[in-house]
């Protein structure tokens, strides 16, 4: 049997991730990694998964590199976590300045992008950015970054209460679903 690329292997790490073997997925995305280090895909989702394990510098480090080895396309989802995982460790004025300056120099996506955006930087109240919640996948996405931003101001009830509905939209693929429901288990329910 050939040996896995490194394509290859971080669908195996997600499988495993997805399954509950956080340590296999840890390996693969890893070995991954090692075969080429420029695997963006692999580099993110590894960073998710320190992310949702609370290793927030870990996380914030592979998400810089995954950014810096994207060559096209949008980097503001993993810019706004870079935020979330630099502010998680107490330096958010200098990740508020640093998201600030990313998002001045390149263009959103998207209308969604650019509302979580204005959101997170605090250009967008929380009830007008919610309201914009047009599918179930931006209503996961919105009361993640809606929950955490609380959390951050040691708002823990209306935070949990946000996490708890991302979670219950039952959307496992999505990044911000997975995330609300590791930092519930660190709030204990």
């Amino acid at each position: 049997m050939p040996p896995l690329s490194a394509a290859r292997l971080a669908r195996r790490a997600r499988t495993r991730r997805d399954l509950g073997d956080v340590d296999g997925a840890w390996q693969d995305f890893t070995r991954a990694l090692e075969i080429d280090p420029a695997c963006w895909t692999a580099r993110a989702a590894r960073a998710a998964l320190a992310f949702d394990h609370a290793l927030y510098a870990d996380a914030a480090a592979d998400w810089r590199l995954a950014c810096r080895d994207r060559a096209h396309g949008s980097q503001d989802w993993h810019r706004f976590r870079i935020w979330l995982a630099e502010s998680r460790l107490g330096r958010e004025a200098q990740a508020a300045r640093e998201l600030a300056g990313y998002l001045a120099s390149a263009p959103r996506e998207n209308d969604w992008t650019a509302a979580t955006a204005a959101f997170l930087t605090g250009g967008q109240r929380e009830p007008a950015f919610l309201a914009l919640a047009d599918t179930p996948a931006k209503e996961c996405e919105g009361r993640y970054w809606a929950g955490a931003k609380r959390l951050l101001r040691r708002d823990l009830a209306g935070g949990a209460a946000h996490l708890r509905a991302a979670a219950a939209t039952e959307l496992p693929r999505i990044t911000e679903w997975r995330s609300a429901r590791s930092d519930l288990r660190r709030l204990g329910g």
